[in-house]
């Protein structure tokens, strides 16, 4: 429901397109509520039959007891990730978002002179429409190379970019093979029905570790970003110490301060030809 009401938030002024640019991302209601499905009744599959949004292209589905990821070979982009947790420190057994694409919060920041109303999932350009997107082969379709339990391959439509992504236990591991010089993007959404709850902008926090960046909630879930690419994080957060001075108009705000709440937005550059990244979650 937050997400479908966010297709309504008034945005002044506002553009003439607004109503048809947002009647794009209406679709991603349906994988909201087949991911509640999941959470309702957990389920294993492996299949990319399913046309989950309704927009008349198949996506790909990866399921178990503990973890529901949606895939769209356009571009071979994770959309959503939620996963269970079960531990002493969470013995409720909780089901947690951990990635979304923005347009999930707010449709219609971006230039309108750059909005494409033919292009699907890609008409807001300003938008971050999925996780392990990148500079390179960004709405190209994807063949499928190969799908089993917990692991999914994507080939790129010249056959030299493949995209394999493995779940394990409490982590998701990400490898691109012959890999051009690109900017991967992961909108990191944890839980993003806290953003409701008082005080919750405090609640998140970040560090930078040797190799990647964490990220999460306190008495909430965690995520570890590591790679062999160069990580950096750009949080909602990022101006919040910012808040307090004068009005600048020349003030240059982090990255972050441009992205909807409550996405922190992780950005990993390649330098080699093989690219592995490793999402670790608690």
């Amino acid at each position: 429901w937050q997400s479908y009401l966010s297709l309504f938030s008034p945005l002044p002024p506002e553009p003439a397109l607004l109503q048809n640019l947002r009647a794009n991302y209406f679709h991603q209601i349906d994988n909201l509520v087949k991911a509640a499905h999941w959470a309702d009744q957990p389920y294993t599959l492996a299949d990319c039959s399913f046309d989950t949004n309704q927009d008349g292209q198949t996506e790909c589905v990866l399921a178990s007891e503990n973890y529901y990821a949606v895939f769209d070979r356009s571009g071979a982009r994770l959309k959503y990730l939620f996963i269970r947790l079960s531990d002493e420190k969470d013995v409720s057994s909780e089901v947690h978002q951990l990635i979304g694409p923005t347009s999930q919060f707010l449709v219609g920041l971006g230039d309108p002179s750059t909005w494409n109303l033919e292009a699907g999932d890609a008409s807001e350009s300003g938008g971050v429409h999925g996780a392990f997107s990148d500079t390179s082969y960004s709405w190209d379709i994807y063949s499928l190379t190969e799908i089993s339990p917990g692991h999914i391959t994507f080939t790129s439509p010249d056959g030299i970019l493949t995209k394999s992504f493995r779940f394990d236990e409490n982590r998701l591991s990400v490898e691109y093979k012959n890999t051009p010089p690109i900017t991967v993007k992961i909108p990191l959404a944890l839980d993003p029905w806290t953003r409701f709850t008082p005080d919750w902008g405090i609640r998140y926090w970040e560090n930078q570790t040797t190799n990647g960046w964490g990220w999460g909630l306190h008495d909430g879930p965690q995520i570890k970003i590591s790679s062999n690419g160069t990580v950096e994080l750009h949080p909602f957060t990022a101006s919040q110490d910012n808040l307090i001075l004068r009005e600048n108009p020349n003030f240059e705000y982090p990255p972050g301060h441009f992205i909807p709440f409550p996405i922190a937005l992780a950005e990993i550059q390649s330098i080699s030809e093989t690219l592995t990244i490793q999402l670790d979650y608690r």
